[in-house]
């Protein structure tokens, strides 16, 4: 068995990029919220709408800081396990779940990565099984060697297949 969890710059990937967003959503927000109207109450609407403005700027803020915290905890919220005959993918602090997937079963394998986890050399891999008449899917969240882990699920796979051939 082989367990994997994903690397720790995999949160701060998703950590820069929540904050990212948030202060492009809230900056965009305030400057819509707050933009000057003209007319004879010019001066209460004004400071009323920057008012306004800022209060939902900070609600804005709060919720991805919020996010932000959730994405760091990334590394000890997910696990995965490579297994003879299965992959186990277990996630979840307070709230578990669990993915098993035969490795029998597995379609295909894809990777993927953003401009800033390929600058901290992670990807994400993305497992495909078809069980029975379902579909079932798992990814695997900031792993440093994708191509590692999806030679191995190959050759498990070719192993309970029984056309392995070292």
């Amino acid at each position: 068995m082989k367990s994997f969890r994903p690397a720790a710059l995999r949160s701060l990937c998703s950590v820069l990029g929540t904050l990212f967003w948030t202060l492009l959503i809230g900056g965009f927000w305030w400057t819509l919220m707050s933009y000057p109207i003209r007319g004879d109450w010019y001066e209460a609407i004004h400071e009323e709408r920057i008012v306004r403005a800022t209060v939902h700027l900070v609600f804005i803020i709060a919720g991805g800081t919020y996010f932000a915290l959730l994405s760091l905890m990334n590394p000890l919220r997910i696990r995965y396990e490579i297994r003879p005959s299965e992959l186990v993918v277990r996630s979840g602090l307070l709230w578990r779940s669990t993915i098993r997937i035969p490795i029998s079963e597995i379609t295909h394998v894809d990777q993927s990565s953003g401009p800033l986890m390929r600058t901290f050399g992670l990807e994400d891999l993305h497992v495909y099984a078809r069980t029975g008449s379902e579909k079932a899917s798992a990814t695997l969240l900031g792993l440093r060697s994708t191509e590692e882990v999806g030679r191995l699920l190959d050759e498990r796979r070719e192993y309970v297949q029984g056309s392995y051939h070292p």
